[in-house]
């Protein structure tokens, strides 16, 4: 699976950008998955970005 940081939604591996907003996917890593993967949002609220 893939994620994309920017509208939080995960998608199979095939897509390589975000059909719904265009934005680069990313894999997932391991451990993680949609409901605990971090946004660009959250990351910037906690100092990560």
């Amino acid at each position: 699976m893939k994620f994309c940081e920017y509208c939080g939604k995960a998608f199979d591996d095939e897509y390589d950008t975000c059909p719904n907003c265009g934005a680069k996917l990313r894999p997932l890593q391991d451990g993680e998955d949609e409901e605990n993967a971090l946004t660009i949002t959250e990351m910037m609220a906690l100092g990560l970005l």
